[in-house]
């Protein structure tokens, strides 16, 4: 088989994939994910002056958010780089904000998979954020151990002169 016909078969499973039963007010799968925004997950910005702040996300077509927030929560159980993500933002900012995030993550791979047809996607690791910046996990643990230790300073010393 050539090897733009298979290309295109993975990509029409999964515009097939896309499609939801609902009412026929859905678009067709690839309209409906050929842009992030047809789903409404990206937030305004509202602004008044030199002041800005976060809005909301609209509603969107509600198959297709039912949908990415089926999968975001199956990602969310998993050891993977978008169950990394929706721990990550979770613990932060909240479940539900989580959800959402990562069902605009879902939709932006989506959206690569089924426009591009050389498109490639890797899966990044669980331990993606870890491998960024080691001084920033440092600073995260030695900032949790004095949490978990009221009173108490920690400071990290060379192992050399430690011993």
């Amino acid at each position: 088989m050539v090897a733009g016909g298979v290309r295109s078969g993975i990509r029409a499973r999964a515009a097939r994939a896309w499609t939801w039963p609902c009412s026929g007010a859905c678009p067709s799968a690839a309209a409906a994910a050929a842009r992030s925004a047809a789903a409404k997950l990206t937030s305004r910005t509202l602004q008044s002056g030199s002041t800005s702040k976060d809005g909301r996300t609209g509603k969107g077509n509600p198959c297709l958010r039912a949908a990415l927030g089926r999968a975001a929560m199956t990602a969310a159980k998993t050891d993977i780089y978008l169950g990394e993500r929706y721990r990550r933002i979770a613990r932060r900012r909240g479940k539900k904000k989580a959800i959402v995030a990562v069902s605009r993550t879902i939709c932006e791979i989506a959206w690569m998979i089924i426009t591009g047809p050389s498109a490639r996607v890797s899966e990044l690791g669980p331990d993606y954020y870890a491998r960024l910046d080691a001084g920033r996990q440092t600073r995260n643990k030695i900032r949790e151990l004095e949490r978990l230790n009221p009173g108490m300073k920690v400071t990290v010393t060379p192992a050399a002169t430690a011993a």
